[in-house]
């Protein structure tokens, strides 16, 4: 085959690549737009730096949505889940893509995988789902490299601080149906776990801003999320973590394996 049709071909699978990679980012947008999910997404994805070949370890994937973002920037990903719900983001890429992506069905507490395996872990609110996080943990330090990374999202436990009693009450109801065994962590509980398991913290921010609750508020009222995307996207694109505002709505840790 002469060099011309094989650069030809490359070519065409890149311009495919983008296309779906723009459709990808539309549908995710539009498709029963969440603030909340939006804003999380550009917090963890601002923080995770992956190299190409770095092998990662999504925890608790779900649709495998981080997977397939993180696999886009050339990495091997693993996402690992309870449901086979990850089958979903395989609509999403092409074959180039979905050679970097292997999705297995698991419990986090004994991972089928051997010690050591990956250069980064990502574990986006699983944590408050899990009643043995301590075990948990311990699995993730132990198929983490040596000088590897972990990047942990979960719900802020003073939170609620900010909230009267009576919403503060409709939010653990509503959270015990979305199945959280916990209603959250504090930065000291988060950081203790880590420690407690050779991973040394290394870096943190408070997400879900101020802006981030006055869309919640919006939305709580607004039961078709289309009629006020725009306003809802542009209030989501300027709400701003902190490492100071210790009662926003979520924490975001970074711990290095020693």
């Amino acid at each position: 085959m002469k060099i011309s049709n094989l650069l030809k071909k490359e070519q065409i699978s890149n311009r495919r690549t983008a296309i779906l990679k723009f459709l990808f980012n539309i549908y995710y947008l539009l498709s029963g737009f969440h603030a909340g999910d939006f804003i999380r997404s550009r917090n963890v994805m601002r923080k995770i730096k992956v190299k190409s070949g770095e092998k990662v370890f999504d925890a608790g994937c779900g649709v495998g949505l981080y997977s397939l973002r993180i696999a886009y920037n050339g990495a091997q990903v693993v996402g690992g889940d309870l449901l086979p719900l990850f089958k979903y983001s395989l609509l999403f890429g092409d074959a180039k893509l979905t050679k970097r992506l292997n999705f297995i069905i698991m419990d986090l507490n004994y991972t089928p995988i051997k010690s050591e395996s990956f250069d980064k872990i990502l574990c986006v609110d699983v944590l408050e789902h899990i009643p043995n996080d301590k075990k948990v943990i311990a699995e993730f330090s132990r198929i983490l490299k040596k000088n590897g990374e972990i990047l942990i999202h979960v719900p802020n436990l003073k939170r609620y601080a900010r909230l009267k009693n009576s919403a503060k009450a409709k939010q653990m109801s509503l959270e015990k149906l979305y199945g959280h065994f916990r209603h959250g962590y504090t930065l000291n509980q988060l950081s203790t776990l880590l420690k407690e398991n050779n991973i040394d913290v290394c870096d943190y921010t408070y997400t879900f801003g101020f802006w981030a609750y006055v869309t919640g508020r919006i939305s709580a009222k607004f039961k078709d999320s289309t009629i006020i995307f725009p306003f809802l996207f542009f209030l989501s694109l300027i709400d701003k973590p902190s490492k100071f505002n210790e009662y926003n709505g979520g924490i975001l840790i970074i711990g290095k394996r020693n």
